[in-house]
Order: structure tokens, then C-alpha cells, then sequence
């Protein structure tokens, strides 16, 4: 019920927001809609068709109470009339079968509007969007507290601005790509293979938003060595990115090209972790001590996430029963984003220890 009541008031929101453009200094801007929506009824966005028939609000712009009425109508007639259908696991095509054991709460070839609408229903993708979309607001909001109060208080340089910044804008990168993925993935199958390579695309981003503080923070003192790592792992991370958006899911060279790719991105970051731990003296030094467990957490919990994607647990055991809350790809949300986020506080840790009489470079 209470979800209901979310919805129908973003409907009320749309209905209010529509009403007030056609009517007194925003009816130039509305009739300039409706001339855009009769030259051009649809646009393709990404393998999204947006089709403006959609919102359109009326054919006439003339004042008077009746139009008013007629036109407020048109509005609640979209936001009410247009249901999204919930479907069962059998109902829905092949390209959205890839997990059996969620048996319900699946919508398909939904409008690129629909899609957009059904961020506000209660489907088994719901938490997977929501939960990403919170990942982005909150990194963005790290980025705005980090800028303003957090490492002017340590006396960051602009280098240290411009890494976390560029960090947290990969976290938000990753959110938003999974997110979209979540959303648009029922509109075709098209559009299925499109927003997964995006989504895939996002992972590389958020890996290199991982990368950048820890190279950068870890190696400081070290310029030259910061400077290779830095190279190399954004170089990696680029050209998976590029892999991941001209190879599409369901392709062979998917399997040939990006999944190992992906293995030598995880894999190489073991490589500047043991050189960090020999250039400081060994696991007896201050600054290892302090730090080599949070590197072991954090890949850690790459694992914990990589089992609840791979293996499908819970419901592999509980097929049908976590259809909306509790599934293994919500748990996968869960554990990325809370990898960043430890990730983003072991970097501010490491800002911190830098700064300090410790972790001078004299």
C-alpha cells in the first residue's frame, strides 16, 4: 500500500507539473511540446524508442475551463490507464530468462515510458534499481562533503581532489549503468544486449574509480611507480571498457574477450598490493600493518559478491520464495556497493595517514 502511495504521488507530481505548463507563462513551452511531439512522434535513445505520442496532452491550446478539465484528464489518463503487467517466469521471452529460480515479478517489452514507469512498481528488478540508484546518490554525496570539508580539513593537494573526485564519479558511473540496466532491460531484446554491455561498461568504470585512490594514496611518495600503476591499470580498465561496448552479451567474443579480461583486472590489482608491501619493508612496517588488511577485506568482499553472481544463492536452494526481496543479484548490489564504499573510507584513512607525521615522505 505504501509503495502504491509513492507512486500515485510521482503521478500527481507528473499531473501538477504537466498542468502548470499548460496554463498561464507556461503555455508557450507546452504548445512548443506538442509542435516537437507532432513533427517527430519517436526517438531512439541508446535502443530505447521514446514514443511522445505518449505524453502528449491534447491538440488544442485554448484557454477555458473545459480544456483545462479535458487536458488534466489526458495526464491522469497516462499515469493511471497505461498498467504495467507482471508476468511469470515462463510468460516472459528468452532473453530475460537467465534465472529460473526467480519465478515471478519479470515485466517485458514495456514502452521506453513504461520503463521509466516501472522504477515506481513492484517488480523483482525494484531493489535492483533502488539500491543502485542509492549507491549514486550516496557517492555523490561523498563527493561533495570529500571536496568541501573532508580534504581541505587534511590539507589534500589538488591532485588529491582531482583522484577522489575522479573515484567517486566511477562509483556514480557504475550506479547509474546498472541502474538503466535494471530499468530498460525489459523494453526489447535489443535493448537488452545494449544496456548489458553498458551495464558491463560500468564495472570497468567503477574498477578504475577503485584503482585511482589506491595507487594514488599508496604510492605517493613513490611518483614514479604511482605513475606506471596508474598507466597500466587505467589502460586495462579502458580497454575492457572498450571490449565490453562493441562486444554485446550474447556474442562468442563475450566469452573469448571479456570474461578474461575482467579475471586480469582483478587479478592485476594483487600485483601493485605485493610491490606496496616490499617497497614499505615488509608486513612488520607501520603503514602495511595498518593497511594490508583492509586490501585483504576488500577483495574479500569482490569474492563474497562474485559467489552470491555466480552460484545464485539463496534461491537456488529457495526457488520462487526471494522472487522480490532477497535474491542473489540484490545481495550482489548490496556487497558492490558496499565495497566502494569500504574502498572510499580506506582511501580517506590512507589521506589521513599521508598527511600525518607518520606517513611523511621525508
Amino acid at each position: 500500500t505504501s509503495w502504491l502511495s509513492l507512486e500515485q504521488l510521482v503521478d500527481q507530481i507528473l499531473v501538477s507539473m504537466a498542468t502548470a505548463m499548460l496554463s498561464g507563462p507556461g503555455a508557450a513551452l507546452g504548445s512548443g511540446l506538442r509542435r516537437s511531439a507532432g513533427s517527430r512522434s519517436s526517438f531512439h535513445v541508446l535502443d530505447i524508442k521514446l514514443d511522445t505520442t505518449e505524453l502528449e496532452l491534447g491538440t488544442s491550446m485554448t484557454a477555458g475551463a473545459e480544456d483545462g478539465v479535458r487536458q488534466r484528464g489526458a495526464v491522469t489518463a497516462l499515469c493511471h490507464t497505461a498498467d504495467i503487467d507482471v508476468l511469470k517466469y515462463s510468460d516472459v521471452p528468452h532473453f530475460l530468462r537467465h534465472n529460473g529460480h526467480i519465478r515471478e515479478g519479470y515485466t517485458a517489452y514495456l514502452s521506453g515510458f513504461g520503463c521509466i514507469r516501472s522504477v515506481f512498481r513492484w517488480t523483482n528488478e525494484t531493489i535492483n534499481i533502488w539500491s543502485h540508484l542509492f549507491g549514486f546518490g550516496l557517492f555523490f554525496l561523498l563527493m561533495l562533503v570529500d571536496n568541501i570539508i573532508f580534504i581541505p580539513l587534511y590539507n589534500g593537494t589538488l591532485a588529491d581532489h582531482l583522484i577522489v573526485t575522479g573515484a567517486l564519479m566511477c562509483f556514480q558511473f557504475c550506479m547509474l549503468c546498472s541502474s538503466g540496466y535494471h530499468t530498460f532491460k525489459c523494453h526489447s531484446e535489443r535493448a537488452f544486449w545494449r544496456w548489458l554491455s553498458i551495464d558491463q561498461a560500468g564495472i570497468c568504470v567503477g574498477l578504475i574509480g577503485c584503482y585511482l585512490p589506491s595507487v594514488h594514496f599508496g604510492f605517493y611518495c613513490l611518483s614514479l611507480w604511482r605513475d606506471i600503476y596508474l598507466f597500466v591499470s587505467c589502460s586495462l580498465c579502458l580497454l575492457a571498457l572498450y571490449c565490453s561496448l562493441q562486444t554485446r552479451g550474447h556474442s562468442k567474443a563475450f566469452k573469448r574477450v571479456l570474461l578474461p579480461m575482467y579475471c586480469c583486472l582483478a587479478g592485476f590489482g594483487t600485483l601493485p598490493a605485493v610491490h606496496w608491501v616490499y617497497l614499505n619493508g615488509g608486513f612488520g612496517a607501520p603503514v602495511v600493518s595498518l593497511f594490508f588488511h583492509k586490501i585483504v577485506v576488500v577483495y574479500f568482499l569482490a569474492m563474497l559478491g562474485l559467489f552470491f553472481y555466480v552460484s545464485k544463492f539463496p534461491e537456488c536452494i529457495l526457488p520462487g520464495k526471494v522472487d522480490y526481496i532477497g535474491s542473489s543479484h540484490q545481495w550482489w548490489h548490496a556487497v558492490v556497493t558496499f565495497a566502494f564504499l569500504y574502498w572510499h573510507n580506506a582511501g580517506g584513512e590512507m589521506l589521513q595517514y599521508r598527511t600525518s607525521s607518520m606517513g611523511s615522505c621525508e
